[in-house]
């Protein structure tokens, strides 16, 4: 299963934590849980960046829902 597939899994079953800097960063942009739901649902991995302190991270460019 690619890196996606499980991320998008995930969501589906609801095992899943946002960051309290996720939560800002998306606040920041007026977003809500379910459009960053919908965008790990629809999107796709645009980059991957290593991070020494978390591991990997996957950024995921998708569809939010519409308010």
């Amino acid at each position: 299963m690619s890196p996606l597939q499980e991320l998008q899994q995930a969501v589906r079953e609801g095992r899943y934590e946002l960051t309290v800097h996720a939560w800002q960063e998306a606040g920041a942009d007026d977003l809500h849980a379910l459009d960053v739901e919908s965008a790990v649902l629809t999107g796709a991995i645009v980059r991957i960046e290593a991070d020494p302190n978390r591991g990997t991270k996957y950024v995921v460019k998708g569809t939010a829902t519409i308010s």
